[in-house]
């Protein structure tokens, strides 16, 4: 019975360590104090915006989403394109050479 119960917590300690909050290194010492701040940061920050403190921040509005126009995104397709195009034409010419 201990055996299965000290199982479980080495399972339920490698999950907390490698699925939440993975942006937090756990290759640094002293890794659960700095995930348990990072914790702590998101409770404060929702507390605050539930008692009105702060503004509620949303992410995925577009005003804070960087973009591409399309000037650029069309610059580099044709950028790659060329070349490959170029590689290509200069392998043909090679072996027609050859």
């Amino acid at each position: 019975m201990g055996a299965v119960i000290s199982k479980r917590i080495q399972y339920a300690k490698e999950t907390l360590q490698k699925e939440v909050l993975p942006h937090v290194s756990i290759n640094v010492e002293g890794y659960e104090t700095r995930k348990a701040f990072f914790v702590g940061y998101i409770v404060h920050r929702l507390c605050n915006s539930a008692l009105g403190r702060i503004n509620e921040d949303d992410r995925d509005h577009y005003g804070k989403k960087r973009l591409d126009l399309a000037g650029s995104l069309l610059g580099g397709l044709f950028r790659n394109l060329f070349r490959r195009f170029i590689g290509e034409a200069q392998e043909t010419l090679k072996k027609q050479v050859n």
